[in-house]
């Protein structure tokens, strides 16, 4: 979502020592501002495919994806959030004998539901469909009251018109007029953090932490943002408790203001 990233699905076969190939998919994600490709999940069980990421439309960290148990032709669509490490199962992909269905999954637009698709059975027959699921408070767990959304369709993709950014536009109609950026709230936190930023034109915002020695420790935005009043995340799961200073840079505008992780 802010550009600086791409997940991607990728094959792989592995040449064993009796001539036989295993092969399997799986995640990598790309860093377009170092070209280093890194393998997102740790190697897997064989017969285990994982692949169809989709980023979260409101947070850099979570993601939705596809893990298919081959052994047991099951898919199950999950979940996980980069920042925490943490991942939790979304819904299982109703099955048909003879047939595997892929979920495909997608985040809606505020990152409530995931869409999927699945089978749903209408006068007795297996239909194609497209399910929702609602999410739990943490985003990447499904409630488990799934819904129909529609029948005779596959592969959804729920998107976003216009610029697809990180953040939760605030914007009321009016443009800024000035350059903010504002204290952030709660302040002191633990382990999230809530930073508004306003801007009269678009362009590139760099919204960075550093320590008290002046090390960078975390990127929060790195992308396009439009003309407006707007609102970023923060998790400082990996930090320790102390003083942090965030700085925002965006069309010859910098500022830097005071945080307080409180474990």
């Amino acid at each position: 979502p802010t550009g600086q990233y791409v997940l991607f699905d990728t094959y792989n076969e592995i040449k064993k020592s009796d001539g036989t190939t295993s092969s399997y998919w799986t995640i990598n994600i790309l860093n377009l501002n170092n070209d280093i490709i890194s393998g997102v999940f740790p190697p897997q069980s064989e017969g285990i495919d994982i692949g169809n990421p989709s980023f979260a439309k409101t947070s850099p960290y979570r993601f939705t994806f596809d893990y298919l148990d081959n052994t047991a032709n099951q898919d199950y669509v999950m979940a996980a959030d980069f920042n925490t490490g943490q991942s939790g199962i979304v819904a299982t992909v109703k099955t048909v004998p003879g047939y595997t269905i892929i979920g495909f999954p997608s985040y809606s637009a505020d990152d409530k539901t995931i869409v999927y698709h699945t089978a749903e059975t209408v006068s007795g027959v297996e239909h194609d469909a497209i399910e929702q699921m609602p999410l739990k408070d943490n985003f990447i767990e499904g409630t488990g009251t799934s819904q129909p959304y529609i029948i005779d369709a596959t592969y959804p993709s729920w998107f976003v018109i216009g610029s697809r950014i990180t953040d939760v536009p605030k914007n009321n109609g009016e443009l800024p007029t000035n350059y903010v950026l504002s204290q952030n709230y709660p302040n002191p936190f633990n382990p999230t953090t809530r930073i508004d930023f306003s801007i009269p034109q678009r362009g590139q915002v760099i919204l960075k932490v550093y320590d008290l020695l002046g090390r960078e420790v975390a990127v929060i935005v790195n992308g396009m943002f439009e003309a407006g009043n707007h609102e970023v995340e923060f998790n400082a799961n990996k930090l320790t408790s102390g003083i942090y200073f965030y700085t925002i840079k965006t069309n010859n505008f910098t500022q830097t203001k005071k945080m307080i992780v409180l474990r």
